[in-house]
């Protein structure tokens, strides 16, 4: 090859890097979206978490921006979900889950809410699955009264998820607004009810161990619960 030549393709190669080093400034999303993926392939859940999602896509809804949402939303709630006890449904309330669960319920209603992130069914399945437990979880770190309107958004976005899913998450969330100061006694017993109508429904569909114990524990609680309600007969 003659020098002319390789001068051209030396021109041209710093050229596509300089292109490409231009689009990530004038592209901050694009960037960040490479960098979250980078952080993700080599398990560095905590760098995805621990950078706020780039202020261009509070004003844009880019398909960069849909995904960095979901890859951080993902990422906070397995930080989250890896605090907890064994068998446990949900992390203890420590100011470190309180804050992961947080980034996870609002960076998985981010990227649900954008018209922009081009998700595969199964994607928007796993983005509702994850939205779900984070909000159920929540839910469990705080009051009765504050925890009302996140169970209730859990049980709604359970709908729809596989069996033993909603089982686990909507059961859990119904169970919650079966709690003393959640409603009144003729709501509170439907929920109960409800709760030990999906924990059935979940071990009918033969769950894998954990879930398995998970349900069999839901579909006590619910009946002891149910109990404790003036009226709720079964």
């Amino acid at each position: 090859m003659t020098r002319p030549v390789l001068t051209l393709l030396a021109l041209l190669a710093v050229l596509l890097a300089a292109c490409q080093q231009v689009g990530r400034l004038l592209d901050p999303d694009v960037a960040q979206l490479e960098r979250f993926q980078q952080a993700r392939a080599r398990g560095d859940l905590r760098a995805i978490a621990d950078e706020e999602v780039v202020e261009t896509c509070q004003h844009a809804g880019t398909e960069a921006c849909a995904r960095l949402m979901a890859i951080r939303a993902e990422s906070c709630l397995a930080l989250a979900m890896a605090r907890r006890a064994p068998g446990a449904a949900c992390p203890a309330a420590t100011a470190e889950a309180r804050a992961e669960l947080a980034c996870a319920h609002a960076a998985f209603a981010a990227a649900m809410g954008s018209p922009a992130g081009r998700f595969t069914e199964a994607q928007v399945l796993a983005l509702r699955q994850g939205r779900a437990q984070a909000a159920y979880c929540r839910a469990e770190l705080e009051t009765v009264t504050a925890g009302v309107p996140l169970a209730r958004e859990s049980l709604s976005l359970s709908a729809g998820l596989p069996p033993a899913r909603r089982a686990a998450i909507g059961g859990s969330a119904a169970l919650y607004l079966a709690r003393p100061g959640a409603g009144a006694d003729s709501v509170r017993c439907e929920r109960a009810r409800e709760a030990a109508r999906l924990a059935a429904a979940g071990l009918a569909a033969n769950p894998e161990v954990e879930e398995r114990a998970l349900l069999l524990r839901l579909a006590a609680d619910a009946a002891a619960r149910r109990a404790t309600i003036p009226g709720c007969t079964p």
